[in-house]
């Protein structure tokens, strides 16, 4: 069985936060599209046409940045990993410490 990795606190908080935020942008930018869209037409000087393919445009700007960022969670989740000489120095410094 695959033993669950140790994270430093600091970087796991780190990634995700930035994960976090990037998030909530992408869901950002697929609903301005979806505003752009939906109110092209009528009294809007943009044609419903354009509306669409502004919604198709920024979403699949959102597309591709919630994959950015999906990628980069994960190359910082693996960055946030504990090294075994962090480990190492954790153990010592354990060990010091007890009388």
């Amino acid at each position: 069985m695959e033993e669950k990795p140790k994270y430093n606190v600091q970087r796991h908080r780190k990634a995700t936060v930035n994960m976090s935020l990037r998030t909530v942008m992408s869901l950002y930018l697929a609903y301005m599209g979806w505003q752009v869209a939906k109110t092209s037409g009528g009294d809007s000087p943009i044609k419903p046409w354009l509306g669409w393919l502004i919604f198709a445009l920024f979403g699949g700007i959102a597309i591709a940045f919630g994959v950015y960022t999906y990628k980069n969670y994960k190359a910082d989740l693996k960055d946030a990993e504990v090294r075994p000489e962090e480990l190492e120095a954790e153990k010592q410094e354990q060990q010091e410490q007890e009388p």
